[in-house]
């Protein structure tokens, strides 16, 4: 006959309980503690910085840059080629190009005859309340 050495010994059906139990608190303290846990606690390296350029005009800034209805597929290639831009992407819904350039080239894209306008792409991000739904942590 086998026995089976266990750290710990409970009565019968009591070892599922304990185990969601520890899941559970498991679960509260991430919650709670986790966002940033790692910066605080050291477990991340440090980020390094990235470096900046020198100049304002040297700054990389992506554009959304929308093309006027009647510029063609080719054309749109051949107008971000002249201006030597780096295109990300094509958004066909709004006939627009998402694009990396210097700072100094917004308003040489902006006096293209072929572009319709050129706007600021921006990043959008939704931040959690986190009084709202726990207000203990506030």
């Amino acid at each position: 006959m086998v026995k089976s050495f266990s750290l710990l010994k409970f009565k019968r059906g009591a070892t599922p309980i304990i185990l969601a139990l520890l899941l559970i608190s498991t679960f509260l303290l991430l919650v709670i503690f986790g966002p940033g846990i790692g910066d605080r606690l050291g477990f991340l390296g440090k980020q390094k910085e990235e470096e900046q350029p020198t100049s304002a005009a040297e700054q990389d800034v992506r554009l959304i840059v929308t093309y006027k209805p009647s510029t063609k597929d080719n054309e749109k290639d051949d107008v971000v080629t002249n201006l030597n831009i780096n295109k990300l992407k094509r958004l066909k819904i709004v006939d627009a190009d998402v694009v990396v350039a210097k700072a100094n080239q917004v308003e040489r894209i902006k006096s293209n005859p072929k572009i319709l306008r050129v706007e600021e792409d921006v990043e959008v991000q939704a931040l959690v309340d986190w009084c709202s739904w726990f207000p203990f942590l506030c």
